[in-house]
């Protein structure tokens, strides 16, 4: 992986507020399941994946086990799991993929139990979301060469605080007007989801 731990954070972005949902995000999370793979097994039960960065906070002496007992005990949305197939754990957030190709479209979503908005957050968890967002955002706009990319927070259905990433092109399915609830998801190959994931994971 990249050195991003070593970047400041360079900017503060602007998360799209929840409120009413004139465009359609819950179809985005009711597609059928037939148009998912990957599906989880049991429902909403605690999350956790162990990668290198949980081996680094836990080597790390200002990890409190505070933190490490919000991880643990993080569950996250079955919704969230379905329709995601998940990359890494950044940090403060579990990175996934949409399952659906159409788009190159990562969504974080912060690993603390009952959050759903961002003030909801501790001040350094509000920082490191910004951070981890920039930095998903970055790896993005580098690996697809999008020439935008879209952030939004919206969370109307599902509720619990979870981050949008999508890069969108001139040409690309209904643009440019909003990905939510345009067609059919098509789901990704296996072979190119894991060649896409590692990109990501290589420029963050």
């Amino acid at each position: 992986m990249g050195g991003w731990h070593d970047d400041p954070c360079r900017s503060s972005l602007g998360l799209l507020p929840s409120g009413p949902d004139p465009v359609g995000e819950w179809l985005v999370h009711h597609q059928p399941p037939g148009f998912h793979i990957g599906n989880i097994e049991s429902k909403c039960k605690p999350s956790r994946q162990k990668t290198d960065i949980d081996m680094q906070n836990k080597a790390n002496p200002s990890f409190s086990i505070a933190e490490e007992t919000q991880l643990t005990t993080f569950t996250l949305d079955e919704r969230l799991e379905r329709d995601g197939i998940p990359i890494a754990s950044i940090g403060l957030c579990q990175m996934r993929l949409m399952n659906d190709r159409r788009w190159p479209w990562l969504v974080l979503i912060p690993q603390r139990e009952g959050i759903s908005e961002i003030f909801d957050l501790t001040p350094l968890d509000q920082t490191m979301l910004t951070f981890e967002t920039t930095m998903a955002a970055t790896a993005l706009k580098k690996v697809t060469g999008a020439e935008k990319i879209n952030i939004g927070a919206l969370g109307n259905i599902v509720r619990q605080l979870h981050v949008h990433i999508i890069a969108r092109s001139d040409g690309d399915p209904n643009w440019p007007g909003p990905v939510w609830g345009f067609g059919k998801a098509e789901p990704w190959d296996e072979k190119e989801h894991q060649a896409f994931a590692a990109r990501i994971l290589e420029n963050l």
